[in-house]
């Protein structure tokens, strides 16, 4: 109930707003200069050896900054979070509310070159530990632009804290013509858009999940670190009720689903192999300048 309030309070707020925001399906990693987010996601319930598995998503941020040129924009960010596994009677969820705290940036001073950079400390709520309870993601691609319609991404994508390490490059291409955008860019999107609705965009996305959450309990009854990791394919609909306003929403399956549980150092670790299950998300996105 407590998410389902936050993620409203935030839609009817985004109805404030009006910047164009720009963007197009599939930046999972990324936070848009000048604006307001909010997104539900659920997944489950899965068959898993050990019981029925689900996984929950709601997080309201936003990114604004006085600190803006020509070529150059620098922003903070801040938002809350709620996430949560849950394994039958084996995990429960419970503290996992976080705070969002971070630093985004862009740079377009170069004429074939657009770079962004992002970086975000989550701490728990409920039991703040800079080490122990709280995860920091860092972001930052660069996007060549070869011709009009077909750029390059570089970069790097890493989360860190609670036991895990997880450092990826970035790279990719992007094709844009009339009305189709094709990207596929490791490890943050891929899929094809469709533009060609008045005013709405049509996608088909791979989409991969990964959170690493701490319980009270888990198999062995003790405080615990789990992770859950996925891949999905979806189908997501983004109906623009403005150039400056984007509400979007989707249905996909996961194809393959893992989750790890270790003790609260995460060692020891056990696997369990997930089945594929449905999920459904939506969200908002408007700007606050």
């Amino acid at each position: 109930m407590k998410r389902l309030v936050i993620f409203a309070l935030c839609s009817l707020s985004t109805l404030l707003f009006s910047v164009e925001t720009n963007r197009l399906p599939g930046y999972r990693a990324t936070y848009f200069m000048h604006t307001i987010d909010a997104d539900q996601l659920y997944i489950g319930p899965a068959k898993t050896r050990k019981g029925s598995c689900s996984f929950g998503d709601t997080k309201l941020a936003t990114v604004f900054g006085p600190i803006e040129s020509k070529n150059y924009s620098a922003n903070l960010i801040a938002g809350v979070r709620n996430m949560y596994v849950h394994l039958s009677d084996k995990i429960k969820p419970s503290n996992t509310q976080y705070a969002i705290l971070g630093a985004a940036g862009l740079y377009k001073g170069s004429n074939r070159w657009l770079w962004t950079a992002n970086f975000t400390v989550q701490p728990e709520l409920t039991q703040p530990s800079l080490k122990r309870h709280t995860r920091y993601v860092g972001l930052v691609e660069g996007i060549f632009s070869w011709t009009e319609q077909t750029s390059a991404h570089v970069g790097a994508y890493t989360e860190l804290g609670m036991r895990t390490t997880k450092l990826k490059p970035l790279l990719g291409l992007s094709h844009t013509t009339e009305n189709w955008k094709y990207q596929a860019v490791y490890p943050i999107k891929a899929g094809i858009t469709y533009k060609g609705f008045t005013k709405g965009l049509l996608s088909l996305m791979a989409r991969p999940f990964s959170a690493t959450v701490k319980t009270d309990k888990a198999l062995s009854h003790r405080p615990a670190t789990v992770r859950y990791r996925a891949t999905g394919i979806e189908l997501r609909y983004d109906y623009l009720i403005t150039t400056k306003c984007d509400i979007y929403l989707g249905v996909g399956s996961t194809l393959s689903s893992k989750l790890f549980i270790g003790d609260a150092r995460n060692n020891h670790r056990h696997s369990l192999r997930i089945e594929k299950t449905p999920y459904a998300f939506l969200g908002v996105t408007a700007a606050i300048r």
